[in-house]
């Protein structure tokens, strides 16, 4: 069963990465895609409490990527990474880079709990590991949520500090995603945990 898994997971990235390769940036009022540059991703990101601003915002632990990505705030000049002083500044942004290896969680409001919300947020690439990126994010405000963290456990959502987003937030990225990198309409490369389905 593992081993079936990889080999999804492996077919599902290579078609992303053909898919990547014809992306273009693509625009539009709610958002923009960039086609391959630099990025952060907080899809699945813990985060803890900011500790000079608990109240307010997270630091959460991202992943560097590199490919077709998705915000809202930012030109795509303004995602290039920027070194100063020997660190490396990245803005954190939506892709599909985790849906061939994790799924979504819906966590509602009866079981949610503080949660934030990465996208377009200002990161520092961790020096000690290039492949990590230190974010953060201020908390969202919308009492449900969606995350790839969490492992589709439910008990999490309350005490995950999950980097997530709202569901129409998300279904807004997915689909400006799934345009620039010319997948079919119905194309869906992400999965929600199988109990929410």
């Amino acid at each position: 069963m593992v081993g079936l898994l990889y080999r999804i997971s492996i077919i599902a990235l290579t078609i992303f990465a053909g898919a990547a390769a014809h992306a273009q940036s693509t625009n539009s009022d709610d958002g923009l895609v960039c086609p391959d540059n630099l990025y952060a991703l907080c899809t699945s990101a813990p985060c803890i409490p900011d500790p000079i601003a608990p109240n307010a915002r997270a630091i959460c632990n991202c992943n560097v990527q590199k490919g077709p990505n998705f915000g809202i705030k930012t030109s795509c000049d303004e995602r290039e990474p920027v070194n100063v002083m020997g660190t490396t500044k990245l803005i954190s942004t939506y892709s599909f880079q985790e849906a061939a290896v994790r799924q979504v969680i819906t966590c509602d409001a009866a079981e949610a709990g503080p949660w934030t919300d990465c996208l377009d947020a200002k990161c520092i690439v961790d020096p000690r590991n290039p492949g990590k990126a230190i974010c953060t994010c201020p908390y969202g405000e919308d009492p449900e949520f969606v995350t790839y963290g969490g492992g589709c456990n439910t008990d999490t959502c309350a005490t995950g500090y999950w980097s997530a987003a709202t569901l129409a937030a998300f279904n807004a990225g997915s689909d400006a995603l799934i345009e620039a990198l010319g997948l079919p309409d119905n194309a869906q490369p992400y999965s929600f945990c199988a109990a929410q389905e």
